[in-house]
């Protein structure tokens, strides 16, 4: 931890970089490491799969770090801190060229590990344009219908204010196929967004605080249950059921069947 301090990032001081942050924000992951052993020829990249820490040195001196994400498909570049007083020498930009060569390096192992992800973009943020002024040509993911569409296609539509449906724009998906998640004979997005279902909405999972003594000294003890069991048990009224309803349809209806299957939310 000594050695990195003079690395900030987003303007941070030294002294509010701590080995506990740092583990949290740069090193603690869901991933689990799988290495080539576990996979057959073709299968998997020489590393395996899983979160790393790619370093940069010069002269013997750590000047930068990329926290990447390799998976079967993609290298999903996370995040990068560096050195400040090299900030001219744009080093994100050298790190992507170099994340680029080592995913084309590996296709010849892993030929399913093809894309290279700069992972959220956000257009009014300045210190993101770089993602789709340096890099191309490359794709977009529609916040609505979640699909991939060209960059080049949308890019001028990104200033109007609000979230842009960018797979709705005349012409988005022209010609494209199941590689961008599109429908080649209809040219409409495969999996569009759609609300949950009566069952799929008892199926949310809620952590509460129940009463009946069951934490420490009688205190109530927080239990994950399910929307049909707060409904079957009477803790929502008709009020309190449509304030908690309409926005997990719009949450389900943005992160789909899978991402609910493993969420739970917290309800005071």
């Amino acid at each position: 931890m000594r050695g990195i301090e003079p690395i900030v990032h987003h303007g941070d001081k030294p002294s509010e970089v701590t080995p506990r942050s740092f583990r949290r924000f740069l090193i603690d992951t869901p991933l689990r490491h799988a290495g080539p052993e576990q996979y057959p020829p073709g299968g998997c990249p020489s590393i395996g799969f899983g979160s790393f820490h790619q370093q940069y040195w010069l002269d013997g001196r750590l000047v930068a770090v990329g926290v990447v994400d390799v998976l079967p498909r993609c290298l999903s570049s996370k995040y990068l801190f560096w050195e400040p007083d090299l900030a001219p020498l744009s080093l994100g930009k050298l790190t992507s060229l170099q994340e680029i060569e080592w995913v084309w390096e590996q296709q010849a192992a892993c030929p399913s590990l093809r894309y290279y992800y700069l992972g959220f973009y956000i257009h009014n943020c300045h210190r993101m344009r770089y993602k789709v002024g340096d890099f191309g040509p490359s794709d977009l993911l529609c916040p609505k219908n979640k699909c991939w569409v060209p960059l080049a296609r949308v890019q001028a539509a990104l200033d109007q204010p609000g979230m842009v449906a960018i797979s709705e724009l005349p012409g988005a998906l022209e010609g494209l196929g199941e590689e961008h998640r599109v429908d080649a004979a209809t040219g409409h997005p495969t999996c569009p967004p759609r609300e949950p279902s009566e069952a799929e909405l008892d199926a949310f999972r809620f952590l509460v605080k129940l009463p009946g003594g069951g934490g420490p000294r009688g205190q109530p003890q927080a239990r994950v249950v399910t929307l049909k069991l707060l409904r079957q048990v009477g803790m929502l009224g008709p009020a309190a059921d449509r304030a908690l309803v309409e926005p997990l349809k719009t949450w389900w209806s943005r992160a789909g069947a899978a991402a609910a299957s493993t969420a739970a939310f917290a309800l005071e």
